[in-house]
């Protein structure tokens, strides 16, 4: 498992909130929120560390059907799945949790052998979590300026500079 900061479009409009600005609630939720991918596999329960007291919200599924209280849920100490569903999750610590790594997180997926862009602006490259495939660099992902590629069914999450 691997929480890092949710920003930006890919992120599902996680937005960021300026320190001291008068915000709704849910701005605020938003603006501390940390992702947490969990993924059942073979439909089994598996537990994914996390401080979940300030709260959880459902940001992406990505696999399986997903319903709170039927095929996911949370523990004070997790985000729970079960029966198949993968899902990307907002979690936002309780008191004294600490900050996530700074950047932007883009999930990059071709599911064919079509190459597919996803756009960012990059200064260095950046860090990467396969979610499915094979994704070797300069064969079936690469990067530049201007963005990531992926091909051949590279399914990855990209963690930015930016």
């Amino acid at each position: 498992m691997r929480i890092v900061v949710a920003l930006g479009a890919a992120a599902a409009g996680i937005a960021i909130a300026l320190p001291g600005a008068a915000e709704p609630p849910e701005t605020h939720f938003r603006a501390r929120a940390h992702q947490v991918v969990c993924e059942s596999t073979h439909f089994r329960r598996q537990e994914c560390a996390a401080d979940t007291r300030g709260g959880v919200r459902l940001l992406q599924q990505t696999s399986g059907i997903c319903t709170r209280g039927q095929t996911w849920g949370v523990t004070a100490h997790s985000v729970w799945v079960t029966n198949g569903c993968r899902a990307i999750f907002a979690v936002v610590p309780g008191p004294g949790g600490g900050a996530p790594p700074a950047g932007r997180l883009i999930v990059c997926e071709a599911w064919q052998s079509h190459r597919v862009r996803c756009a960012a602006r990059l200064s260095r490259r950046p860090r990467i979590e396969v979610i499915a495939g094979s994704c070797s660099e300069g064969r079936s992902w690469g990067w530049d300026r201007a963005g990531i590629w992926v091909s051949r069914g590279c399914r990855a999450r990209f963690l930015t500079d930016k």
